[in-house]
C-alpha cells in the first residue's frame, strides 16, 4: 500500500507541477493582464492551488497546444475558457478544448466554429454557458442547422450567438430543442427575425432573451410580452418603437430591461414603462427621442426602478455593477 501511494503522490506532484507551468507560460505570453482569473473560493482549491474561473487564449501556442491544454485540466478545476480563433489554428487544437470536462463557460471564435463542432462538444456535460462568435480572421460558419446537438450537454442553460455567416431557417426550431436552455442570445444577424422569435416562443420556460442588430420588430415584443418566466430582455433596432414597448408592457414576469440602443424611442415608451409590475432594472439611453422629463416621471412613479439614463444619477449613485444582471 506504502509504495502505491508513494506512485500517487508522484503522479499528482507530476500533474502539479506540468499545471503550474502551462498556467505560466499562457500568462507569460497573454499580453491581457487579467488573461487567468483564479477563484476566490477556498473550497474549490486543491494541492494549494485556485480553480480557475476563466482563461484567456489569443496567441497561436504551435503543435504544443493540445498537451498545454490537457496539462492545464489535469486537476479537473478549469471552470472557463474564452478562447480566439488564433490560438487554435489546427484541428486538433479545438478537439483538445472539447476534452476539458470541467468547463462551466466555454466561449469560441472565429472560423473553426462550424456546425459540424457541436457534436465534439458532447463530452462537456457540465458545461452551463456557451458562446460561438465571430473574430477578425472571420465570420463564424455556424448556421444553426445542427444547434440540437447541444441538446447532448445536460446543465447547458445559456447560449448566445455573435456574428454567424448565416442562419439557417430551420435554427430556431434547433434551438428549441436543447431541452435545459433557459437564455439565448443572438446579434449581428439580420436574417433572424419575427418568425424566428415566434418559433422561440412556442415553449414557455425562457428565462432570458438577447436580440441585437438582427431583423426583429414590434412584433417581437408582443410575442416576448406573453411569456411567463423571461426576466431579462436586451433588444436593439430602428423597428423598436414606442408602439413596440407598450406591447411588451404588458409582460407580468420582466424584471430587466436594455433598451439603449433602440433609436426611435420617446416619451411614450417611457411612460409605458410605468405599467410594468415586475420591472425593477431599465438601461436606456439620450440617443434617441425620450427626453428627461419623461425619464424623472418613470422614476417618481416607480421610486425603487433602477434606471441608467443621463438624466438620472442611478448610475454614479449605486456603481454600474448594479445594472449588470
Amino acid at each position: 500500500m506504502t509504495k502505491v501511494r508513494a506512485v500517487d503522490d508522484e503522479a499528482i506532484a507530476e500533474q502539479v507541477r506540468r499545471y503550474d507551468a502551462a498556467c505560466e507560460l499562457f500568462a507569460r505570453t497573454e499580453e491581457y493582464k487579467y488573461a487567468i482569473e483564479f477563484s476566490d473560493d477556498q473550497s474549490k482549491s486543491r494541492y494549494k492551488r485556485r480553480a480557475i474561473v476563466s482563461i484567456s487564449l489569443t496567441h497561436d501556442y504551435g503543435p504544443s497546444f493540445p498537451q498545454l491544454v490537457a496539462d492545464l485540466a489535469a486537476l479537473e478545476f478549469i471552470e472557463g475558457m474564452h478562447v480566439g480563433s488564433e490560438a487554435m489554428p489546427r484541428a486538433e487544437d479545438l478537439d483538445a478544448i472539447c476534452k476539458v470536462t470541467s468547463l462551466l463557460d466555454l466561449r469560441l471564435s472565429g472560423p473553426r466554429i462550424t456546425d459540424d463542432l457541436l457534436e465534439k462538444l458532447s463530452p462537456l456535460v457540465n458545461l452551463r454557458y456557451f458562446v460561438a462568435c465571430s473574430s477578425t480572421s472571420g465570420p463564424c460558419p455556424l448556421t444553426g442547422k445542427t444547434l440540437s446537438k447541444l441538446d447532448a450537454l445536460p446543465k447547458l442553460e445559456s447560449l448566445f450567438l455573435d456574428g454567424l455567416k448565416q442562419w439557417s431557417p430551420d435554427a430556431a426550431a434547433e434551438v428549441c430543442r436543447i431541452r435545459s436552455l433557459r437564455r439565448f442570445g443572438i446579434i449581428r444577424m439580420p436574417t433572424f427575425t419575427d418568425a424566428d422569435v415566434a418559433v422561440l416562443v412556442q415553449r414557455k420556460d425562457w428565462r432570458r432573451f438577447d436580440f441585437g442588430v438582427c431583423g426583429v420588430t414590434n412584433e417581437s415584443l408582443r410575442l416576448v410580452a406573453e411569456l411567463p418566466h423571461l426576466a431579462h430582455f436586451e433588444v436593439d433596432g430602428e423597428c423598436i418603437t414606442d408602439a413596440g414597448i407598450k406591447l411588451l408592457a404588458a409582460s407580468q414576469s420582466l424584471e430587466f430591461l436594455d433598451l439603449r440602443f433602440c433609436p426611435n424611442l420617446g416619451d411614450e415608451a417611457v411612460d409605458a414603462l410605468a405599467e410594468m409590475r415586475k420591472l425593477r432594472t431599465v438601461r436606456l439611453h439620450d440617443q434617441n427621442k425620450i427626453t428627461p422629463a419623461a425619464v424623472k416621471r418613470l422614476a417618481k412613479k416607480k421610486p425603487k426602478l433602477l434606471i441608467q439614463h443621463p438624466a438620472i444619477d442611478h448610475w454614479r449613485t449605486y456603481g454600474g455593477n448594479a445594472f449588470f444582471d
